[in-house]
């Protein structure tokens, strides 16, 4: 969950592309490798994720600033 979060906020940080396929696949991998070694079950790997994207999104527009950020314009806000 920590990985998905802060791979989460980094790509919204930054917004260069390559950054973001970066990010996202570095917790892929801590993903994959945590499943591949056993220590995991394939269920706790989509809700550790879902939950890790889910409240790095939630707490990145909560409290980000649109006039230091050009990505805090272009949010959607799920929850109010």
């Amino acid at each position: 969950m920590f990985t998905w979060a802060m791979a989460t906020v980094v790509a919204h940080e930054c917004c260069r592309p390559w950054i973001q396929v970066l990010t996202y696949g570095a917790a892929f991998a801590v993903t994959t490798s945590r499943l591949l070694a056993r220590g995991r079950r394939s269920s706790d790997m989509w809700v550790g994720s879902a939950l890790g994207i889910g409240i790095a999104e939630h707490v990145f527009h909560a409290h980000c600033n649109p006039e230091l950020s050009d990505s805090c314009k272009h949010h959607v806000r799920f929850i109010p």
